[in-house]
């Protein structure tokens, strides 16, 4: 299943890779997971391309359709660290985790939607803007 991961992860787009596993392969259908919706639907539109592309690897030369659904996918696992590379990181670059919004983007985005909420004359979202960015103080 680990091979057939890493083939589907080298044929998606870079911001896909993190957020896509492979659940099945079965009667031609190959099911993979997305870790939410937004990135399900991502996943959905590049699957024509997708599916073209892995029918020219022999593991998936008899796919026929491509399912994708959201939930949870597996984390990367961290393997000990080959010679030269620093202790904890992933030995397998598609397997890293995807990198996180720290402090200073959620403040850099509640500064910017005050900004927005500002120059707004709609009170309804004016309001909505500024409770968002409030969500966002760290």
């Amino acid at each position: 299943m680990q091979r057939l991961e890493r083939q589907v992860h080298a044929a998606l787009p870079l911001d896909l890779r993190h957020h896509c596993g492979v659940a099945h392969l079965e009667n031609g259908e190959l099911r993979l997971i997305a870790d939410g919706s937004v990135w399900a639907t991502r996943l959905r539109f590049e699957s024509p391309r997708l599916q073209e592309t892995l029918r020219q690897l022999s593991d998936f030369r008899t796919i026929d359709r491509i399912k994708v659904r959201a939930g949870r996918i597996n984390v990367p696992t961290i393997h000990a660290s080959p010679i030269g590379s620093p202790m904890g990181t992933p030995t397998d670059p598609s397997q890293a985790p995807a990198p996180r919004l720290g402090k200073r983007m959620n403040q850099i985005g509640a500064d910017c939607l005050r900004a927005c909420a500002r120059e707004i004359d709609d009170g309804d979202l004016k309001s909505a803007l500024s409770r968002l960015a409030s969500h966002l103080d760290c």
